[in-house]
């Protein structure tokens, strides 16, 4: 039923129309699958890289050809380089995460000290030094 659509009857408001511009026979709450974009999937340059690791495993080096080799160089690099990022950003997190938890304890003892005074201690020694 791809024909043209039945316009809102006569002496009907646009308020009173509702119309459907969806999939025809798609499920609620149900996604298309997506053609592009990325996936979880290792991609072909990891692929390679992986039967080239495994290549290494078993036979050495000497068994892989100069861009195959060269591959893996470049991605073992890149990795390294990677984790290295993200460790120095786990590394700021962390320090800044400590500096809150300080700030906090330091606040929380001045909060305590400043309602000392006012607590059944502060009262019992403010007594006895009057």
């Amino acid at each position: 039923m791809d024909g043209p659509r039945p316009g809102p009857r006569a002496g009907s408001s646009v308020d009173d129309v509702l119309e459907h511009y969806g999939v025809r026979g798609m499920r609620w709450g149900k996604r298309k699958k997506s053609s592009g974009g990325t996936s979880s999937k290792s991609t072909s340059d990891a692929k390679n890289v992986a039967s080239s690791r495994s290549k290494v495993k078993t036979g050495g080096t000497k068994t892989l050809t100069t861009p195959e080799l060269q591959a893996l160089v470049t991605r073992m690099n890149l990795e390294q380089q990677y984790s290295n990022l993200v460790g120095k950003e786990a590394t700021n997190i962390s320090h800044g995460k400590n500096f809150v938890k300080g700030l906090l304890a330091t606040s929380r003892n001045l909060n305590e000290i400043v309602s000392f005074p006012d607590s059944p201690t502060g009262k019992l020694i403010r007594k006895h030094l009057s």
